[in-house]
């Protein structure tokens, strides 16, 4: 069998991802933030119709948490950060390729560096989705109206005005 350090002579596996990192996706293992990023690039750069944004990890608990841990949501934004936020779009939009007129921005978001779920909003049905992949998350979520969810402060904060990455 292969060392790490004879997969690759710069010890990365795929561009932007290391060993280590690509080492994660074992069974049992947590996935770290350059999986994430790198799937969620992967997916949306090489969309046939580019018509989804993907934003890297850090997005959600930069701009649309109080603090890193993603637990509380924020409930309002400032001029300030609608600036930070549409600049963050733009750039990502750019590395992926992907049109100014995108349908859908996938949000990938770890709740306090212990489980990852995502928020995509979707433009075209005027609609906010979270993807859980924890069953009692979603079977408990299944049977309740919208306001009393798990995240609905992460629906709320991604309503805001498109959350300042409304399609150009």
């Amino acid at each position: 069998m292969a060392s790490q350090s004879q997969l690759t002579g710069s010890g990365m596996l795929v561009k932007h991802l290391s060993v280590e990192s690509f080492c994660t996706l074992g069974v049992g293992k947590w996935l770290n933030d350059e999986i994430i990023n790198h799937f969620v690039e992967k997916w949306c750069s090489q969309s046939r119709v580019r018509a989804t944004l993907g934003l890297n990890t850090w997005f959600s608990c930069r701009h649309m948490f109080q603090d890193n841990r993603c637990l509380l949501a924020r409930r309002a934004m400032k001029q300030e950060d609608e600036r930070l936020v549409e600049r963050w779009c733009r750039s990502a939009a750019k590395q992926q390729g992907v049109s100014g007129n995108w349908e859908r921005i996938f949000i990938p978001i770890n709740e306090n560096n212990t489980h990852w779920y995502s928020a995509c909003i979707n433009f075209e049905s005027k609609r906010i989705d979270i993807y859980d992949s924890l069953r009692e998350v979603y079977l408990d979520n299944e049977r309740k109206p919208t306001e009393d969810k798990k995240n609905f402060g992460t629906m709320q904060v991604c309503s805001i005005e498109g959350y300042g990455c409304q399609p150009l």
